[in-house]
């Protein structure tokens, strides 16, 4: 019996670590993508539309920022890091939500109006958090 559980755990345990290097990579990838792109073109296209956008972006990308470093540091020493898996997972998350908005904000001369960019990029975000927590 107690082989079995002990079996278990193991097993738990290797899927968490494959998991946490997963993290990892999505991680280093967010940092890598945050910073290669230019952000201030995004920034001052988004700002001719809504300059409180603006303003809100770059708090987002700031905050999207820390979390993939944090995340990045988490799965990188997940024996040692406070709540590594959870840091690590949001880190990801954020690595992904980045991405979804750097889309958008690319294809912003495509959207009739400022508003249809903003409820896609809402609700695409949505159904990935959503599916994220699952």
């Amino acid at each position: 019996m107690k082989t079995d559980s002990h079996e278990t755990n193991m097993k738990h345990e290797v899927k968490t670590n494959e998991r946490m290097k997963h993290y990892k990579v999505i991680c280093f990838l967010g940092v890598a993508l945050l910073t290669w792109i230019d952000k201030a073109v995004l920034l001052n296209r988004l700002n001719e539309y809504n300059n409180v956008a603006a303003q809100v972006c770059t708090i987002y990308f700031t905050f999207a920022l820390v979390s993939m470093l944090l995340g990045l540091t988490a799965s990188s020493f997940p024996d040692s890091a406070l709540c590594a898996k959870t840091v690590s997972s949001n880190g990801a998350l954020q690595a992904f939500l980045f991405l979804n908005i750097v889309m958008h904000l690319h294809n912003i001369e495509f959207y009739p109006e400022f508003f249809h960019l903003g409820v896609s990029w809402m609700l695409t975000s949505l159904v990935f958090c959503i599916y994220w927590a699952m």
